[in-house]
């Protein structure tokens, strides 16, 4: 697990455990692999991002729903020697809209998601942008399954708060769900693989409302990062929210 301790504007918060920041950790520190990193821009309003690593750009100019082609290697800093500078910045004006310090452990795989609205409203700090960080399992699932990590990226419109999201195959008795994903957070999912039509819906009183929906095709032995991502009736359709599913490397 990261072990990821301090955040450098202070403006980011414990969203869960093997997510991001301090939440105790599992990783030993000791010897073994270099960490692996991979990046995607999950923020509909931020334009292209770059991802710094120690002031060096790790990924460059990427946008909306695009990603790194391939996880890369980088050293092991351990928190005596500093640890990791991340800085998420916006390509265009270099803009600094996430900093955060901290260790990269030994032998783990780390999905670096920049999501969140860099122009949010004023009293909805919770929709602000932030860079998270998923540890993902890259090891293929055997026989005919996909290893999903569902992630909330979206936010609703101006003046109504964004709830916790419901990700399922479609209909009243879903074979596979999830329970409550918090905004900024993820879960891990199981799933068959094949043709299925999934949903994201509410997770509270008003489930019935769907957010978002896609039929996809999901290959065998895979691992997939799907973003919930996009703003409620924005007026640019390219905004809107939508489920966008990402193979990515398996080990």
């Amino acid at each position: 697990m990261l072990a990821w301790l301090r955040s450098l504007p202070a403006l980011l918060t414990c969203t869960a455990c093997g997510l991001l920041v301090g939440c105790g950790g599992t990783g030993s520190g000791q010897p073994g692999e270099d960490p692996n990193v991979y990046f995607i821009n999950a923020s509909a309003d931020a334009g292209e991002l770059d991802f710094l690593l120690n002031s060096i750009i790790r990924a460059a100019a990427l946008d909306y729903l695009e990603n790194t082609p391939d996880f890369i290697s980088v050293p092991f800093i351990s928190d005596e020697n500093g640890g990791y500078d991340l800085v998420t910045q916006q390509t265009a004006t270099s803009t600094v809209v996430d900093a955060q310090n901290g260790v990269l452990n030994h032998d783990t795989d780390n999905v670096l998601i920049g999501l969140g609205l860099v122009n949010f409203a004023p009293g909805e700090n919770l929709k602000r942008f932030r860079t998270i960080i998923l540890q993902a399992n890259r090891t293929a699932p055997t026989g005919n399954k996909a290893r999903l990590y569902i992630v909330h990226a979206f936010v609703r419109e101006v003046g109504q708060a964004t709830p916790a999201i419901r990700f399922q195959n479609a209909g009243d008795n879903p074979q596979f769900f999830t329970s409550g994903i918090e905004f900024a957070d993820s879960t891990e999912l199981l799933v068959d693989s094949g043709t299925m039509d999934w949903w994201a819906k509410r997770n509270d009183a008003s489930a019935d409302v769907i957010y978002a929906q896609a039929t996809v095709a999901l290959d065998p032995a895979s691992v997939y990062i799907v973003l919930v991502s996009g703003i409620e009736n924005d007026p640019n359709p390219l905004l809107l929210p939508k489920l966008t599913f990402l193979k990515i490397p398996t080990d």
